[in-house]
């Protein structure tokens, strides 16, 4: 028989491997933590990599805590993480948590939080090791929540050792391990290990090449050989059949009743509950247990100690028992094990996924919902949208389409939550109630092709008899929205305010908002469609007010982040106006809001508005901190649209900069490959080739832009638009249509770069850059007024960055008109400031102009040289043919670059030239 193999055969082939997870032990002494993720096909060899290190991990005194995935569609949401929380308490105290806005898509961030922070914080002095394996049958949710696990444990005392049969995503700053099969040296020695009289190359040669080199079948063939004698196999191991039947051999020699258990145990999983198991054979623990003594003894089956259940040696002796049963017999055994489950709720996914299987589509659609409800109660929205979907599936229903609807979208899955409604507003005609709430569910959505999707299917039902005030203002909003973000601003405006009134008349003269959640979430909603039509400069004052309206109505409105957006407005409209007191104030709440409820939008806005705010005054580390933190969040959600704007926001610290290296060009170039086909994107691509110095790839791209200025209408985030046409405009030094850009953008120089479509960043004084478009159009004493009037707004709310780029626009200006007695003061201050603030483009613009600023012209070096033969002012004049007032502003630009205090300096300066 096969010798019982030492811990040095057992790793054969993964030296390497074992080399690199013993230093990432030993790190853990350093607090240094992380994730290793070992991947590979089935029988590679992962589990016993893991279980060496494992024991490595004992023998250093480190703590080893273990879970793992489950073969089964039914498997409950997060039970991996459930399974782990038996070993580590504090995780199961965490994912108990109830948070009170319950179904929020949200929460589940905060009890992600919570786990991540309890299994950082397990670590005891030696370190923590924990080992998940299987990943490849991890719940989408258990994945997610891995991931910030991983990011949480990087500078802690834990490793994360995880297997799975496929490559994962990058965990954290997770490294992998890819595990190859042997070589046909390896297979030889462990042949001499393990089978020694079977220790021959020859030997080693056909088995390397019959299997890959893949240890578990090494294994197994070799055992076969032992047991006849000779090595005797089919030299390709690719045909199913022979695949199964090698996989079966230890199942072929049991008796008719232990095979008959093991079909039954390959219905349940490769793991199984003794007590189970005898419910769905129909017979006693006692006989189930000793008749699967004869499955241990030949190898089929292993027991797992720290489970107390018994598991099938590999799980292709289960795929090859349940693959051998007859479809009659494999429908029946699910229906057993279906109703053996029915007996109570505490697993109605594996329930309904069981009853799917026996063929019995009532059953399964009662216990999908429940299965779904189940879900959504500790935030599996995923797992929640995949038991809606076959509860649907099972029995189609308007009720149910929509109940799928609404987990899609809970899920973030909102091009098929808008696919779902529109099925049931044309399918279910005959139910006002569920037609109009599937019109209405999707908001928030900023895709022009599914708001066209929602705005059809809201002009549907506006179109019946009978809709109710509520349900008609929701339905406006919608459209309005939908107008709004397809360039529709009068229709915007106009189902804006009809949607307002209409919420309006819900209420009676003396009942407040709160006296009703469908009133208030009626009212929110239009207010919503209405600030959103009102996203302009020029609207301010109104886009303040509504804020003031949703901070009203949020605290009583059922959408949970209702309570964040009369913030965030309210911020919008302060930043415009230069009210940083109140923007902080604003960022306070929002903070206060985010930490509350811990949901990931509120944290996302939160990063996003102090990113803003830092890179207002400068403090450009802090800004990069906020905005990657921003982007941490915006990932754990899966939306493009939040992750696009954090490469929006480097895209306008680059401009800001003046300067953008290729590696940022491109990653922002890359992401937007993603993003939608509009112009407030596509701008970036001449933004972005002007600040790396390829003027001609920015002039070609920016040609479609140079007509936007006249052609372009009014709306959400035109002026966004118009700000950055403007700033390539400038850096191109495209006159034309900097003067476009100019006249369109003159009547807000009293504001600050914010309209209220969103915070993502904020360039100062708007004054700034009309200043530089007034001085690229060659209008300079616009430019000069402009650029005075932005340093003084800048410099009012700490604005450095752009307080120093009006200086050093204002100093060009003045420069060039020859107005030159304070152009090397406000050089010096601009050169100062981009010095502190690490702007080194700006700054070597800012000394290059000091240079020129050095050098005398022409004319002035025609002057000095009658002024130190000792000509006066007026002899000058009429020697060179200039007015005496010319040749006193060429003597005063001479002193000033000579350094000089007296004409007579001059003549000695000029001596030494």
């Amino acid at each position: 028989m096969i010798v019982d193999e030492p811990d040095a055969l057992r790793v054969v082939g993964r030296a390497a491997e074992l080399a690199e997870l013993r230093a990432a032990l030993v790190g853990l002494s350093r607090g240094r933590g992380g994730t290793v993720v070992v991947s590979g096909g089935a029988g590679i060899g992962k589990t016993t990599l893991v279980e060496s290190v494992a024991r490595i991990a004992e023998h250093y005194g480190i703590t080893v805590a273990r879970t793992y995935g489950i073969d089964d569609d039914g498997m409950p949401p997060l039970w991996p993480w459930r399974r782990l929380g038996r070993s580590v308490a504090s995780v199961a105290t965490a994912l108990d948590r109830t948070d009170p806005v319950g179904t929020s898509a949200h929460a589940r961030f905060a009890m992600f939080d919570d786990v991540a922070t309890a299994v950082a914080a397990a670590a005891p002095a030696a370190g923590l090791l924990v080992v998940l394996e299987d990943l490849h049958w991890f719940d989408p949710s258990s994945m997610l929540l891995l991931e910030h696990v991983a990011r949480a444990v990087l500078d802690r005392r834990v490793l994360l050792l995880c297997t799975s049969r496929r490559a994962e995503p990058s965990l954290g700053s997770s490294s992998s391990f890819a595990l190859q099969g042997f070589s046909t040296d390896e297979v030889l020695q462990w042949l001499k290990g393990s089978v020694p009289h079977l220790a021959e190359r020859r030997h080693a040669v056909r088995l390397r090449d019959a299997t890959g080199g893949n240890p578990l079948f090494v294994r197994l063939l070799a055992s076969r050989a032992e047991a006849s004698g000779r090595l005797d196999f089919p030299s390709v191991l690719a045909d199913d059949p022979t695949l199964r039947a090698l996989a079966l051999e230890p199942v072929s020699v049991l008796d008719a009743d232990a095979r008959d258990l093991l079909d039954h145990a390959s219905v349940i999983g490769d793991r199984i509950d003794l007590v189970v198991l005898s419910e769905v054979a129909g017979t006693s623990a006692a006989w189930v247990e000793s008749k699967l003594d004869d499955a241990f003894r030949a190898g089929a089956l292993v027991a797992d100690c720290d489970t107390g259940t018994v598991a099938f040696a590999h799980s292709l002796v289960r795929d090859a028992t349940y693959a051998d049963l007859s479809p009659s017999r494999r429908r029946a055994l699910h229906c057993r094990y279906a109703q053996v489950l029915s007996r109570g709720e505490s697993d109605a996914a594996t329930t309904a996924v069981q009853w799917r299987r026996a063929g019995e589509r009532a059953e399964c659609a009662r216990w999908a919902r429940i299965a779904a409800e189940q879900a959504t109660s500790i935030l599996a929205y995923d797992e929640a949208a995949a038991m809606a979907a076959l509860a649907c599936e099972a029995a189609p229903s308007a009720l149910a389409t929509l109940e799928r609807a609404e987990a899609e979208f809970a899920a973030g899955h909102v091009e098929s939550s808008v696919e779902l409604c529109e099925r049931v507003v044309l399918q279910y005609p005959e139910d006002d109630d569920l037609v109009v709430r599937a019109a209405a569910l999707v908001r928030g959505v900023g895709v022009p092709d599914l708001l066209m999707r929602v705005d059809r299917m809201c002009t549907a039902v506006l179109a019946r008899a009978g809709i109710p005030a509520g349900a008609k203002a929701r339905l406006l909003a919608g459209r309005a929205v939908a107008a709004a973000e397809t360039d529709r601003p009068d229709a915007a405006s106009r189902w804006s305010a009809e949607s307002l009134e209409l919420a309006d008349s819900l209420l009676d003269d003396d009942t407040e908002v709160d006296d009703t959640d469908v009133n208030a979430d009626a009212v929110l909603d239009a207010v919503r469609a209405r600030h959103i039509a009102l996203a302009d400069m020029r609207h301010v004052k109104q886009r303040r007010e509504l804020a003031l309206r949703a901070i009203a109505v949020g605290p009583r409105a059922s959408e949970a982040l209702a309570e964040l957006w009369g913030h965030l407005w309210l911020l919008q409209a302060a930043l415009q106006t230069g009210d940083l007191n109140l923007v902080d104030e604003q960022i306070d709440v929002v903070q206060r809001i985010a930490d509350r409820g811990a949901l990931p939008v509120a944290r996302w806005h939160y990063h996003r508005v102090c990113a803003t705010r830092a890179a207002l005054i400068g403090d450009m580390a802090a800004a990069l901190r906020s905005n990657d933190d921003a982007l941490a969040v915006s990932s754990s959600t899966g939306d493009l649209s939040l992750i696009g704007l954090h490469f929006a926001f480097l895209g306008q610290l680059a401009a800001v900069r003046g300067e953008v290296d290729e590696v940022t060009r491109s990653s922002i170039l890359d992401a937007f490959e993603h993003a939608p086909n509009i112009p407030l994107v596509r701008i970036y691509e001449p933004l972005l080739a002007s600040l790396a110095g390829d003027k001609d790839s920015a002039r070609a791209s920016f040609a479609p832009f140079r007509s936007m200025p006249s052609t372009a209408r009014r709306g959400p985030r035109w002026t966004p638009l118009m700000t950055l046409v403007g700033t390539v405009a400038v850096a191109l030094d495209d006159v034309e249509t900097a003067l476009d850009v100019y006249e369109q953008l003159r009547e807000y120089a009293e504001y600050f770069m914010c309209d209220g479509s969103g915070v993502v960043f904020c360039g100062g004084s708007m004054a700034r850059l009309l200043g530089d478009l007034a001085s690229t159009a060659r209008l300079d004493a616009d430019a000069d007024r402009y650029f005075t009037s932005a340093i003084e707004a800048n410099d009012a709310i700490g604005a450095r960055p752009f307080a120093a780029m009006s200086r050093f626009g204002l100093a060009e200006v003045r420069y060039r008109t020859g107005d030159t007695a304070d152009v090397r003061e406000l050089l010096a201050a601009a050169a100062a400031e981009f010095t502190a603030l690490g702007l080194w483009a700006r700054l070597r613009a800012t000394r290059d102009l000091l240079d020129e600023l050095d050098r005398l012209t022409p004319r002035e070096r025609a002057v000095a040289a009658e002024v130190v033969e000792g000509l006066s002012n007026r002899h000058i004049a009429e020697k060179l043919f200039l007015s005496e007032r010319t040749v006193e502003t060429h003597v005063r630009n001479i002193l000033a670059k000579l350094g000089c205090n007296r004409r007579a300096d001059i003549a000695q300066v000029w001596r030494h030239g």
